[in-house]
């Protein structure tokens, strides 16, 4: 990662495990029973910065419907947020 020491690297990585594991298991408890897919945005919000996907083929009509790819950046700490993306998706991005 250009221009971060490895023990940032590290610390804000460990900062953004403390922080959003409670905020994802809350979310996994009550995601199914929230009223509304306002609510549902409203609080995966709180856990996901931005989601990226990429498309791997084009599908016809019939399918198959399952053939991309999705990056997911969890919400890195309020201090983190204004590194590089090159950074966050050494930090914190994981695909799905």
């Amino acid at each position: 990662m250009d221009g971060l020491h490895p023990a940032i690297v590290d610390e804000a990585r460990a900062a953004s495990r403390k922080n959003i594991v409670p905020k994802v298991e809350k979310l996994l408890e009550v995601y199914a029973a929230l009223p509304s897919a306002q609510a549902k945005n409203e609080m995966l919000k709180e856990v996901i910065e931005r989601a990226e996907y990429v498309k791997l083929s084009r599908t016809g009509k019939k399918g198959p419907f399952d053939n991309f790819e999705l990056v997911l950046f969890p919400q890195a700490p309020p201090h983190y947020r204004g590194i590089n993306k090159a950074a966050q998706k050494e930090l914190g991005g994981f695909s799905l």
